[in-house]
């Protein structure tokens, strides 16, 4: 095969795949850490969107949300310690969201968001102090 790259025939019709181009975290720019956060979502005039925050890294997230949320689209997540942090949404299917953080984190914020996301108690957005 060509580069190497694995590609098989999908029974039943003429489609191919290729892990090589069909695998989002190989074109992920840093790895990703699981979490597990209730949070909210800001999209335009949608506000107080439910959304539950799946994994995260410096550059961007995956989260589970019910609202159906638009590729390309811009949003709002609320963090602990980082506050209301915006995004795009790279990718949206089958209500998971992709997205890229609009200013990435740098090395010396992303441990400290990280470890407030996994040490959040549960309706932490409701709380203040």
């Amino acid at each position: 095969m060509p580069g190497g790259a694995e590609t098989s025939q999908l029974e039943g019709n003429n489609m191919s795949y290729s892990p090589a181009t069909s695998d989002f975290s190989d074109q992920r720019r840093s790895d990703r850490d699981e979490v597990f956060l209730r949070t909210v979502l800001t999209a335009g005039k949608k506000s107080g969107i439910s959304a539950q925050l799946v994994n995260m890294s410096a550059h961007g997230f995956m989260a589970r949300t019910t609202e159906p949320l638009s590729q390309d689209g811009k949003l709002r997540i609320l963090l602990p310690f980082a506050g209301d942090v915006a995004a795009t949404v790279v990718w949206s299917l089958g209500g998971r969201i992709g997205c890229a953080f609009d200013m990435p984190f740098d090395d010396r914020e992303y441990p400290k968001v990280l470890a407030a996301v996994k040490t959040a108690k549960p309706n932490w957005q409701f709380t203040t102090g």
